[in-house]
């Protein structure tokens, strides 16, 4: 479960830096990790 949320926020994180859409992926990603 930990593993899912790192993995899920740095995605998320990484996402984020190439768009507006990675930020909405983010939230998501980390309220299931």
């Amino acid at each position: 479960m930990l593993i899912s949320l790192v993995l899920g926020g740095f995605v998320g994180a990484v996402l984020g830096l190439t768009g507006a859409g990675g930020g909405i992926l983010a939230v998501p990603a980390l309220v299931v990790g």
